[in-house]
């Protein structure tokens, strides 16, 4: 995860969101992540089942709260869309997003 000058974005809540219309399993644990970007940028997420994810680095400082469904929906618009198969390794390069819609 970098920022909008390119440097690592340490500390960025990096947030997997499965796709619109998941229905039930849109919060079910394993489609719904929550880590952080080390002081490298560098992030991970393991464990995934295959599927459709999205993925969005945002502040730290604007994580509380990311849960709700309406904010979700925001957070997707601005996300970088991942798919991945079973026991696929996935290298994403995320912008850090400052302001949702």
């Amino acid at each position: 995860a970098r920022d909008a000058r390119g440097a690592p974005a340490a500390g960025a809540a990096v947030l997997l969101l499965p796709p619109p219309g998941a229905g039930p399993m849109a919060f079910n644990p394993n489609r719904l992540r929550e880590t952080r970007a080390a002081t490298s940028g560098v992030f991970s997420i393991a464990g995934l089942p295959p599927g459709e994810y999205f993925v969005i680095a945002i502040d730290d400082a604007q994580a509380d709260g990311w849960q709700d469904p309406a904010r979700i929906d925001a957070l997707r618009a601005q996300a970088t869309r991942v798919s991945v198969r079973e026991a696929e390794q996935k290298q994403v390069d995320l912008r850090l997003v400052r302001r949702e819609p």
